[in-house]
């Protein structure tokens, strides 16, 4: 595996992480967090479990629903 598949991967992890640890903070569910996002479930659940990366777009609007900077 080359560095830039492990960075990415490593990446994907940490922002799964980092979604589900506020989200669940916050009180929101996963079908909440995708409607607040203007998401599906399902493409939610994918950047939660870290299955797929989220496009930035959506990491920034996850940070402005999350309240986070």
């Amino acid at each position: 595996m080359s560095d830039a598949t492990s960075n990415t991967g490593r990446n994907r992890t940490e922002i799964a992480g980092q979604l589900r640890a506020e989200r669940l903070r916050r009180g929101l569910s996963q079908e909440g967090m995708a409607r607040k996002l203007g998401l599906k479930k399902a493409t939610y659940v994918s950047y939660e479990y870290g299955r797929s990366e989220p496009p930035l777009a959506i990491v920034a609007r996850a940070c402005g629903v999350l309240g986070l900077r």
